[in-house]
């Protein structure tokens, strides 16, 4: 007798470690027959598929596996091309009943607490956005009337609706405290700003507030947010928007980003990637510089997810940027003229001077030489020094371009043997490549076109007349 009770034991035991082990989502879709349906988790902004099922004629299946599934939120995505959003933790065996039609109403789960209070808070939600949908309609005509008392009871209204979705997101992130709900409910918020001091002579203590606590919600620790819209949504508009937009600024906030990523190695592996193809892709004058400071990571050996040749490729990379980011001096050369004579970058005497990159066989340099003469007509007596680069090496296609166009006031060079290695310093990929440098040579715009180009120079000549006056 004692023999079979502990073999029953024993497949008890396997039986709940089977489902414990791996996933077990049983769904009941309404009306739905015989179709296929799919099992899906969000990544950013994409949806991933994870497994996919046939259900049969009463619109029943299970989705199933003996491997748990990365927690997160998840969806059920229908033939009709309608989906739900549900979330995956800990617990991965529960029963989903859906009514097609609208999830949100008809829609329950079994097993699955945290399932059920996630779908009555979107319903809750539903309500109060139909709420808000109809009570601006109403502030819209009272200020079409005029109407300064109803205006002001329905901005009261409002108020109330909004605290009253505040009230209940904070009641549900506190009961499901150390729950993946509490997790998510808590990265959805926005930061809560205080009063300002009573003492504080800081006219922007809300923005520097908001601006150093935005991602103050977002646990950097909890992988399953990867498997949410919610993570990247709030990482990018934080750098896209949120920091301050200039290289050293965003460099200072990256590290930190980095640093509170790095306890969890997905999270720092998304963090990387993503930071890393963001600035790398970048169009933004400058943001280079923050590029090479990720890229920086990568080289000291700070990332175990890549191979060898890229890590190579991208040392060739950043040894090619380096040197002429802004605020560096730019590579001196020295280089031969039109005329057979030679001159040197660091002995061109102007308070600014354009480096004009070009081949005469490029379309966009088509499109950019004739603009950029009549920029050099306006700024060439104004203390600005124009240099052509011919990169090329038919010196007779040279001399019919710098006709073509009358280039004859600028500084006409080429290096047809590369002897300065031109092409590595200035990160020589395509053309036209314009630099602008102050006095002393350094770099203080790059990767520009012709009409950023008349606009640096119109900024910087204005702004140094002032300084003289």
């Amino acid at each position: 007798m004692k023999k079979i009770t502990a073999v029953c034991i024993l497949s008890i035991l396997f039986a709940i470690n089977g489902f414990t082990q791996g996933y077990n989502i049983e769904i009941k879709i309404n009306g739905l027959q015989n179709k296929q349906v799919f099992l899906a988790h969000h990544y950013a902004d994409k949806f991933l598929v994870d497994d996919t099922i046939q259900v049969d004629e009463n619109g029943r299946g299970t989705f199933s596996g003996g491997t748990p599934l990365d927690g997160g939120m998840y969806l059920i995505y229908l033939p009709n091309k309608k989906y739900f959003d549900f979330l995956v933790g800990e617990n991965q065996n529960f029963k989903i009943i859906n009514g097609t039609n609208n999830f949100l109403e008809n829609g329950k789960y079994e097993g699955s607490k945290q399932n059920t209070a996630f779908l009555e808070y979107q319903n809750f939600l539903n309500e109060q956005r139909q709420k808000l949908k109809q009570t601006n309609k109403q502030k819209k005509k009272a200020q079409k009337a005029g109407n300064s008392e109803k205006i002001k009871k329905l901005d009261n209204k409002i108020a109330k609706i909004n605290n009253q979705v505040n009230e209940k997101r904070d009641a549900l992130i506190k009961q499901y405290k150390g729950k993946f709900l509490s997790t998510f409910l808590k990265a959805t918020k926005d930061v809560e700003i205080p009063e300002p001091p009573e003492d504080t002579k800081d006219s922007l203590f809300r923005y520097r507030y908001y601006k150093n606590h935005y991602l103050d919600n977002i646990d950097f620790t909890e992988d399953k947010l990867l498997r949410t819209s919610i993570f990247s949504k709030k990482l990018m508009r934080y750098i896209k928007n949120v920091a301050p937009q200039n290289p050293d600024s965003l460099i200072n906030r990256v590290d930190k980003i980095i640093e509170r990523a790095k306890p969890n190695h997905e999270v720092y592996k998304f963090v990387m990637s993503k930071l890393y193809n963001y600035f790398n892709e970048s169009k933004i004058m400058g943001m280079d510089k923050v590029f090479v400071h990720i890229a920086d990571y990568y080289l000291q050996g700070k990332t175990d997810w890549n191979d060898s040749t890229f890590i190579a490729d991208l040392r060739k990379r950043v040894a090619s940027k380096r040197p002429n980011l802004i605020g560096k001096k730019a590579k001196d050369f020295k280089v031969e003229t039109l005329n057979n004579r030679y001159i040197q970058l660091s002995e061109v005497d102007a308070d600014y001077t354009v480096l004009y990159f070009y081949d005469p066989d490029c379309g966009h340099c088509e499109e950019a030489t004739p603009k950029m003469k009549k920029i050099s007509d306006t700024y060439i007596d104004k203390g600005v020094e124009f240099i052509g680069f011919f990169t090329q090496t038919d010196k007779k296609a040279w001399k019919e371009y710098v006709e073509k166009y009358d280039l004859y006031r600028w500084k006409n060079v080429w290096d047809p043997e590369n002897r300065s290695n031109f092409r590595y310093y200035y990160d020589l990929r395509s053309t036209p490549r314009i630099y602008i440098l102050d006095e002393n040579k350094e770099i203080v715009a790059r990767r520009l076109g012709a009409k950023q180009t008349r606009k640096m120079l119109k900024q910087f000549i204005d702004n140094s007349n002032g300084e003289k006056q």
